[in-house]
């Protein structure tokens, strides 16, 4: 993420390391840009449904043009648990993809790199639940 950035990936500006208070032991976190209105997800339940197609055609393409940025960096990054609560919405209403957590570099099979399928299952794609060898690709 230091190699440069897209609009549509949340840009990590700092870490912070030190006392929170009513936590007994120093925390460190990540410093990100505010995301005024929240989660893609939490859109979605407020809304009681999609949203109106110019809108859904918008964040749809956005997350598309965010991912392509992760997948074209030299090794690609795979981000593994892409789902409405991991795409964040500023006060305009833009998506920015989020939560690198389970994120990997992608590796050549020909490199022998064999990793277990992570992520939220009820977002996973078939083939990494009907094989027990599935790596992500």
């Amino acid at each position: 993420m230091r190699e440069g950035g897209s609009p549509f990936v949340l840009r990590v500006l700092g870490v912070y390391r030190g006392d929170v208070p009513g936590q007994p032991q120093a925390s460190v976190g990540l410093v990100m840009e505010f995301m005024e209105n929240g989660s893609l997800a939490s859109l979605l339940e407020h809304r009681g449904g999609p949203p109106p197609w110019p809108l859904a055609f918008r964040l749809a393409h956005q997350i598309a043009l965010g991912m392509n940025f992760l997948h074209c960096h030299s090794p690609p990054l795979l981000h593994l648990d892409l789902k409405p609560s991991n795409v964040l919405l500023d006060s305009s209403l833009n998506a920015q993809i989020t939560d690198f957590g389970l994120s990997k570099r992608a590796h050549s099979v020909s490199r022998g790199a064999h990793e277990e399928a992570g992520g939220t299952i009820t977002y996973m794609p078939p083939e990494a639940l009907t094989s027990l060898s599935y790596s992500p690709t």
